[in-house]
């Protein structure tokens, strides 16, 4: 499903009544407004997935540590 949002957006939120200062509003920015609520309402992020409105988690791998062994490098001096 597309809703038209931004893909490049860094996912910080706008507060309704601000102005959107985007260079492609100017010189007249729109005022953000709020159109609909639902207070108490709870979803997953697998609802949110599923709408299209947050990409899916990416599956991260692990790093294994290994511990230092004393030797001829030994540890570095800053």
């Amino acid at each position: 499903m597309l809703i038209g949002a931004d893909l490049t957006a860094s996912g910080a939120t706008r507060v309704s009544g601000s102005l959107n200062f985007k260079e492609k509003y100017a010189p007249e920015f729109p005022r953000v407004e709020t159109v609909h609520t639902n207070p108490g309402k709870v979803v997953t992020r697998a609802e949110l997935e599923d709408l299209g409105i947050v990409v899916p988690a990416e599956k991260v791998t692990p790093v294994t540590v290994h511990a230092h062994r004393s030797g001829a490098r030994g540890w570095p001096s800053y």
